[in-house]
């Protein structure tokens, strides 16, 4: 699993100066990523090829530089968590990046629907329905604990052979 970075100018997002963002876009597993590195350029001072601003002004040196340094920095990123034990994916850098959490996890929504079906209880829903859900909920941590030694996982994540694979465990702890 490798990051590849690179810069590129966004103009669809120009300001009024004319002057268009400097992005940097990292990619890993197919996954795709831009942040912003704050640094504002001429569409004509920009050169897209060797991803840098055009010129060796003083001040084009120094932002250059900056932008060398926000790679660097996405680089160093990638390479603590990688370091780290836990798996990691290209969110996970730019969370670090950032500091945002920007990801939604199945258990933490499905608590709030829960909470949710609790506040409705005989406006369309019946205390029946909140045990299904609460037993759910239940079979469902366990599931998530004992295929990946989490305690939740986040929805993204979700797809057909997670959904068949809890499926086939409900079927063989219910049945045993």
């Amino acid at each position: 699993m490798r990051i590849k970075i690179g810069l590129q100018l966004k103009k669809t997002k120009k300001r009024n100066d004319c002057k268009c963002p400097v992005y940097a876009r990292f990619v890993m597993d197919g996954r795709r990523v831009e942040l912003s590195t704050s640094v504002y350029v001429l569409k004509e001072q920009w050169d897209s090829l060797k991803q840098q601003i055009i010129g060796n002004s003083e001040d084009k040196r120094i932002l250059n530089n900056r932008l060398t340094k926000f790679i660097s920095h996405i680089n160093d990123t990638y390479n603590q968590l990688g370091a780290g034990r836990e798996d990691f994916d290209i969110f996970s850098v730019k969370e670090k990046l950032t500091g945002k959490n920007s990801r939604d996890y199945l258990i933490e929504h499905f608590e709030k629907t829960i909470l949710s079906i609790i506040k409705k209880i005989g406006k369309g829903y019946s205390e029946g329905t909140l045990k299904h859900y609460k037993t759910t909920l239940s079979r469902l941590k366990e599931f998530i604990q004992v295929n990946s030694f989490k305690k939740d996982m986040e929805i993204r994540n979700v797809n057909y052979s997670f959904i068949n694979s809890f499926d086939i465990f409900l079927k063989s702890t219910i049945l045993h």
